[in-house]
């Protein structure tokens, strides 16, 4: 196959400005790979005296850090793979210190990968040399699978097909009927094999990902090493109307560009919490490579869109078509179609261009729900589906967003082992752990394989409830790490009603650091970490449990389940892939929010008075109202809603202090459903 002239490539390269990759090149696969084994087109090639601190740094970090192991081996006990990494890892290090090498330096990276991928744990995670960063191996279709209505079964069809790619018939929605000579099924099993997922359907998901799109730092696969096999795939396609499967041939290119580096930042001031390298990796590249990213609305107010485009996408039934690759009529339900409703995607909880993830976000949501609030007053549907994660943080304050209740933060443990309680002990004080290192210095270590449970969030930074009104959350299999956790706290806190398309989401419980942040900040003492000879690595440094009603139940390998199971029909696999088609789930959500009751509290005309504050209220859908001064944790004033004098008179602290803020609250049967508060400082008129 002539790859000199192929036209999907041309077409990236002559829009690599507008997709926001300046420095984009693509190459055919074989050229690329034999480039990373040259010495003269790498020169990060690893000496073979840095092979062995290499397996032995990975192996220390397994087996002294992370606290998933225990669980792994037990949940995973008889499985194949085996999740034993450090068995692994000790065989390849006996091989490794062999003279002369019985192995190339591929095959080691190759190797590290495999033995990490036996704990299906995506934060946990092996990152190539420099070489491989930035570059993402790629087919120039995107594949996806939705749940026959009469038979139940998979049906795995084309999501999107590049510009030139000019094979007949060849466009989303048409079915693929097999891949590279075998069943689709099991083409999507070894897809993932190096990069696996909790569960069942996640590491589908994951798969069919890795089918057309693979990260070059941070997945493989084990046949792309001398002697290489074709640069191309074969596949057969039923086109629309047809019965006869049609053959086509594409190669694989490799795009290389700065932005598309699995690359860590460097050591952060604080704990911080990031998405697995490869799905973030894969999910950039999809958006580059297919111009989500773009997301432009020309002719829209600088309010009809996100300012941070590539983690929000929101739409409204008035709105603009397009902003959500939702038609405004999908968000009409048919049992009651006066009820206004909002759509707000959250595609991740990461911004890679910010140093300050966990204020940008949430500031951004905030104005967001403001608008929604004003719109679609009668429910909105928050879609984290297919989310991958990120800052946890920000993830925890976006979800008090939505709730009167507070959120309790999630709970965090460390591995209970000699190196971890020795680094907790150390004098030196990391930032973020300073529950975890007064139960150490006071000997508070329980038995068994966790320390003690404690928040990363601190509560006292939680804000304020900001939308106000019925709440649908869309989850699916690679909902994943933060977005897991938003999932499991919108459950735990009773927020509203989750709808799945699959049975949980994607079982990713934990706080994942980089390497270099291991180094930069854990003391020296009990630990030996040094550089990694040119390779990066993450690793579940804290293991998440649950709060309220689920106590103590574990994320990882478990997920959260969706109070509602909806199989995912073609159409609402098409838009969420950006085929501008109606979403029967979306339209089951919408359903499902006419249903629910509307609580809501609202303030307006404040005036201070010599002793008192008079404030409009309007409360629906509550049955009592209490009014709260400042930090106070008990109520001033508590009224029935049924009958409020207007204004109502609130009066100043009982020392004759007037309130900078008054917050207001709705109950219903002594049950917390809606919140509101006013600031009294600036605006005020006092006679």
């Amino acid at each position: 196959m002539d790859l000199t002239d192929y036209n999907p490539w041309k077409e990236l390269i002559a829009n690599r400005e507008a997709l926001g990759v300046p420095d984009l090149t693509i190459q055919p696969l074989i050229p690329y790979l034999r480039s990373a084994v040259d010495p003269q087109k790498n020169p990060d090639l690893l000496q073979h005296s840095d092979w062995l601190p290499l397996i032995d740094q990975v192996l220390w970090v397994l087996t002294n850090l992370y606290p998933h192991l225990p669980f792994k081996q037990e949940l995973f006990q008889g499985q194949h793979p085996a999740p034993d990494p450090v068995a692994k890892l000790q065989a390849l290090r006996n091989a490794a210190v062999q003279v002369p090498p019985v192995m190339g330096e591929l095959d080691l990276h190759l190797a590290i990968l495999d033995a990490l991928a036996t704990v299906r744990d995506p934060h946990t995670a092996y990152v190539r040399p420099k070489f491989f960063r930035g570059s993402i191996a790629f087919l120039p279709f995107r594949a996806g699978y939705y749940d026959d209505p009469v038979t139940g079964n998979k049906r795995f069809v084309v999501t999107a097909a590049m510009d030139g790619i000019g094979i007949d018939g060849f466009e989303p929605g048409v079915e693929l009927v097999n891949f590279d000579g075998g069943s689709f099924m099991s083409t999507v099993a070894h897809a993932a094999n190096l990069t696996p997922a909790a569960n069942d359907a996640a590491q589908l998901q994951r798969g069919l990902l890795r089918l057309t799109v693979r990260p070059m730092a941070s997945s493989g696969a084990a046949r792309w090493r001398e002697p290489f096999e074709e640069e191309t795939e074969t596949f057969h396609f039923l086109p629309r109307r047809s019965t006869t499967p049609r053959m086509a041939v594409v190669p694989w290119g490799v795009a290389k560009a700065s932005s598309l580096g699995a690359d860590f930042p460097d050591a952060a001031l604080q704990p911080r919490a990031m998405a697995p390298p490869d799905m973030e990796a894969g999910e950039t590249a999809v958006g580059m490579l297919w111009g989500w990213q773009r997301f432009r609305d020309e002719g829209a107010s600088a309010t009809e869109v996100s300012h941070f485009p590539e983690v929000f996408q929101f739409q409204t039934r008035d709105g603009r078509p397009g902003r959500a690759n939702l038609d405004p009529e999908n968000l009409i339900s048919a049992t009651d179609r006066d009820k206004q409703f909002g759509y707000v995607a959250i595609k991740t909880f990461n911004r890679r261009a910010s140093a300050s993830v966990a204020i940008d976000l949430p500031n951004e949501f905030a104005r967001i729900l403001r608008l929604l609030q004003a719109s679609a007053p009668d429910g909105i549907i928050v879609d984290l589906r297919s989310n991958p994660g990120g800052d946890i943080v920000a993830a925890e304050r976006m979800l008090q967003m939505l709730t009167a209740r507070r959120i309790v933060p999630a709970n965090f443990h460390l591995a209970n082992t000699p190196a971890v309680r020795q680094i907790l002990a150390s004098e030196t004080n990391i930032t973020g752990f300073e529950l975890f290192q007064a139960d150490a210095r006071s000997g508070n270590i329980p038995d068994g394989p966790l320390t003690h449970p404690h928040p990363i969030t601190p509560a006292v930074s939680m804000p304020f409830q900001v939308y106000q009104g019925p709440v649908v959350l869309l989850v699916n299999a690679s909902t994943y790490s933060a977005a897991d956790i938003f999932a499991g706290g919108f459950a735990d806190h009773a927020v509203g009603t989750i709808i799945g398309t699959d049975p949980s989401t994607g079982g990713g419980g934990a706080n994942a650091w980089s390497y270099s942040d291991l180094v930069a900040l854990l003391p020296p003492s009990g630990q030996p970490l040094r550089n990694l000879p040119g390779s990066a690595m993450s690793v579940a440094f804290l293991r998440s449990s649950r709060v309220g009603p689920n106590l103590g139940v574990p994320i990882e390998d478990v997920g959260v389940e969706p109070d509602i199971i909806r199989a995912k029909t073609l159409n609402d696999l098409l838009q969420e892939h950006g085929n501008a088609v109606p979403s029967d789930l979306v339209t089951f959500a919408c359903d499902t929010l006419a249903g629910m009751d509307v609580h809501r509290i609202d303030l307006s005309g404040a005036v201070m008075r010599s002793a008192a504050t008079e404030i409009h209220v309007a409360a629906t859908g509550v049955d009592r109202v209490d009014f709260v001064l400042d930090l106070s944790t008990s109520p001033i004033l508590m009224l029935p809603a049924d009958n409020l004098p207007q204004p109502v008179t609130v009066p100043f602290h009982s020392n004759g202090v007037p309130p900078a803020a008054i917050s207001v609250y709705g109950y219903v049967d002594g049950e917390l459903m809606a919140s509101a508060r006013i600031t009294l400082v600036r605006p005020m008129r006092r006679d």
